[in-house]
C-alpha cells in the first residue's frame, strides 16, 4: 500500500458490497455525528487493535476505504468527506 486513491461514493459502495472495509479517522466528535454506518472509528488509540484483528486472510480485493473531512469533495448522500481506496 503506497498511495491514497480518489474514488466516487457509487465505487465506494460497490467496495463494500464486496467485502471492503470503511475505516474513518476523523476525530471523534466528527465520526459520531457524520459516520458512515457500519464504518470503524480509527485513531493513535485504536489503530494497534485495529490491525492486530484484522484478518489477514481475507481476500483483498475488498480493501480498505478510509473517511476523511473534505467537504469539497465527493460525498455520500446526506454525509460530507472524501472516501479514499487504501
Amino acid at each position: 500500500m503506497t498511495a491514497f486513491k480518489r474514488i466516487p461514493p457509487e465505487q465506494a459502495q460497490a467496495l463494500r458490497e464486496t467485502g471492503a472495509v470503511v475505516v474513518d479517522v476523523r476525530d471523534p466528535a466528527t465520526f459520531a455525528a457524520l459516520h458512515i454506518s457500519g464504518s470503524t472509528h480509527l485513531d493513535n488509540h485504536s489503530l494497534s487493535e485495529f490491525i492486530r484483528n484484522a484478518d489477514l486472510d481475507a481476500p483483498r480485493g475488498g480493501g480498505l476505504l478510509s473517511r476523511q473531512l473534505q467537504p469539497e469533495r465527493s460525498r455520500l448522500p446526506g454525509q460530507p468527506g472524501l472516501l479514499r481506496c487504501l
